[in-house]
């Protein structure tokens, strides 16, 4: 693989030459300034074979003393060693040389990409010790970028994919820089195990999400413990404590996910949310109605002993028990399947609340349940408008008095 070096050059050429010398790049980016860059002869000549070997590319500065032209030119310096095809991990930049600003330039400009950094100090100065480097006792001193170390980068991103329901590729991220061995590694197995945990729950997964959320959740509250003063990610802890404590209701109520219980209607309610978030209105939609769904099966069941998918018609209100027999029966004849719409008529038919309820707002549902079906996931062309699922959702909670909303957490860094 090629290496790289990108560094500043000043009035002096001996300690850019020194750093050409101790990492030997195959490619190097001088950034100077107007008047610098005539010493970069003096750089390849003092280099030996380092400097007549080297590939160069010069960009030059404006203003040495401008922070702002600086941090331009240090951009480009990244971007034209970028062209190189030089992998990060084999960039070195050496900030030593130019003005302060450069310097500060430099650093700032680059510390994110997870390039390493030098720096060319030396054992005596003049001026007491105080003034530049004398020539010929430089020193090289290199070491991985901070921003790198701390995995800044990294868990901005982690942060930015979550808050978005990017789980996934918020994982993919943290699995990556867990790799590289990082002082925060104890914070980013935490955050990994929750990124998991949510990856699993937003697919409705959830025991093996109840598993790592309950993982992860403890292994960060240890991390939030010794670090008092540190990142402040106590709201995130508590949701994330919040959210265990639901899944484990849902467990209960749901006898090991494996049973329908009124908790999954928030579930579904608090997934479609995420999902018209993120803009996938359809996929949205699709969950409010399959929460609607759920809230008659699981009324139908209580009121009737049995489900929807097997009704057994002697069960069922005497006004309805004919019609449905003729318009549901099943081919296998085992029972009947009732359609939602004819579930909540059955509830209405017995005085059961949810089926009362539904058919006070009626002509509303029929209005949203008409561009569900003509919607592209359902039986229709048309794309679900953008404002449907929460309308839709907002029928369904008013309806039937939900009240319970599932938020995930929120990461800062």
């Amino acid at each position: 693989m090629p290496k790289a070096l990108i560094v500043s050059v000043g009035g002096t050429a001996e300690p850019v030459a020194r750093a050409l010398e101790e990492h030997r790049p195959d490619v190097v980016c001088f950034v100077c300034s107007e008047d610098s860059v005539e010493k970069i002869g003096d750089v390849k000549r003092l280099a030996g074979g380092a400097g007549a070997s080297v590939r160069s590319r010069v960009v030059v500065v404006s203003d040495p003393q401008d922070l702002v032209s600086c941090y331009r030119g240090a951009l480009l310096a990244a971007e034209r060693i970028g062209e190189a095809n030089v992998p990060p991990d084999d960039v070195v930049v050496d900030y030593t040389g130019g003005t302060k600003t450069m310097s500060a330039a430099l650093a700032l400009a680059t510390v994110g990409k997870g390039f390493r950094f030098s720096y060319v100090g030396g054992r005596e100065r003049d001026k007491g010790g105080l003034g530049t480097v004398l020539s010929g006792t430089e020193e090289v001193r290199s070491g991985v970028s901070p921003w790198r170390l701390f995995a800044v980068e990294e868990k901005r991103a982690f942060a930015d994919l979550f808050n978005r329901h990017l789980f996934a590729s918020a994982e993919e991220v943290l699995a990556r820089a867990v790799r590289h061995d990082a002082v925060e590694r104890d914070l980013l197995e935490a955050l990994l195990r929750l990124a998991r945990a949510y990856r699993h729950w937003d697919a409705f997964r959830h025991a093996p999400a109840k598993e790592e959320l309950a993982k992860g959740s403890a292994s960060l509250d240890t991390w939030v413990r010794l670090r008092p003063g540190g990142t402040d990610l106590t709201a995130a802890l508590d949701a994330a404590r919040e959210n265990l404590e639901f899944l484990n209701r849902l467990q209960e109520g749901t006898r090991g996910f494996k049973r329908r219980h009124r908790l999954q209607v928030a579930d579904l309610l608090s997934n479609a949310r995420r999902r018209a978030e993120v803009g996938r209105h359809d996929d949205a939609v699709a969950r409010v109605y399959r929460a609607l769904e759920l809230l008659g099966q699981i009324a139908f069941e209580e009121v009737f002993g049995c489900e929807t998918g097997a009704a057994d018609p002697a069960r069922l209100p005497e006004s309805l028990r004919d019609e449905y027999a003729l318009a549901y029966a099943d081919r296998d004849g085992k029972g009947l399947r009732i359609p939602s719409f004819a579930v909540f008529r059955a509830l209405q038919a017995a005085g059961r609340p949810e089926g009362l309820a539904y058919f006070a707002r009626r002509a509303d549902f029929d209005k949203l349940l008409y561009s569900r079906n003509h919607s592209i996931l359902a039986h229709g062309f048309e794309p679900v408008a953008a404002d449907l699922p929460d309308r839709f959702e907002r029928l369904v909670r008013e309806t039937f008095d939900l009240q319970e909303v599932v938020p995930f957490p929120r990461f800062v860094f």
